[in-house]
């Protein structure tokens, strides 16, 4: 008898430890947020909300899409109007500024310099580059292989599968 209350209370102890993990509500505020706004409640709340992830909320009190993991302490808190960013600081632009997926990485543009360069580029996501030779800003985890790269580099977009 003492065997089934020990394993009662310990599924009882592991399914609230799962319920909480999955505890993240947006606010009244829509757009996208950086986890670590959930002590602000009118962006998100609870203690689900990972620091290191940008969350987009499209509806109040819904629970926000994931948009990418960032970088440990790289997702930036930028001004309160939901145009939070993730960083990615060893991953750096070349000369062509514009939306460019992580598998252009050390490929030259016209035999000259790489889209992006460095070892924090991730292949399946999507970064913007906003400054030449600067950091770009993580737009999206794609699935695996759902990158799409186009004609024009400023253009790529992740592929839903």
């Amino acid at each position: 008898m003492v065997k089934v209350y020990v394993a009662v209370i310990l599924l009882i102890s592991v399914y609230l430890h799962c319920a909480d993990a999955q505890d993240c509500k947006c606010g009244m505020t829509l757009g996208r947020f950086c986890g670590s706004r959930r002590d602000v409640s009118t962006y998100l709340s609870g203690s689900g909300c990972d620091e290191n992830a940008l969350y987009e909320c499209r509806f109040q009190g819904s629970v926000p899409v994931l948009i990418a993991k960032c970088p440990h302490q790289a997702c930036l808190r930028n001004v309160p109007d939901g145009t939070d960013v993730c960083l990615v600081t060893d991953c750096k632009c070349g000369a062509e500024l514009g939306r460019i997926c992580g598998t252009r990485r050390n490929v030259k543009v016209n035999g000259t310099e790489p889209y992006l360069s460095g070892k924090g580029c991730l292949e399946n996501a999507v970064y913007e580059c906003r400054v030449r030779h600067g950091h770009p800003v993580l737009i999206a985890d794609c699935p695996t292989e759902a990158c799409q790269q186009n004609e024009v580099a400023a253009h790529d977009v992740c592929l839903l599968k």
